[in-house]
């Protein structure tokens, strides 16, 4: 009788230990996919930014290059 409640709860302790290691594997997880998460995040959101700001930079270059074709044409046109 002895041995068999010595091997019941040597299983429960052994089963115990996995799902504490598993619990932890988990939280390790979890603090990994929200920094994965913020990283995606901010890079998105950096792309964004990027292209507003090259569609600002070729708006002004656009208007640079006329300025700098209506200073070429002789005054007189």
């Amino acid at each position: 009788m002895g041995e068999m409640l010595t091997y019941i709860f040597s299983g429960l302790w052994s089963s115990e230990k996995r799902l504490d290691i598993v619990t932890r594997v988990i939280g390790k997880q979890q603090s990994f996919n929200k920094q994965i998460t913020i990283f995606a995040v901010l890079t998105t959101a950096n792309l964004v930014f990027l292209n507003i700001e090259q569609k600002d930079q070729e708006l002004r270059i656009r208007k640079l290059e006329k300025e700098i074709e209506e200073l070429k044409r002789p005054e007189g046109e």
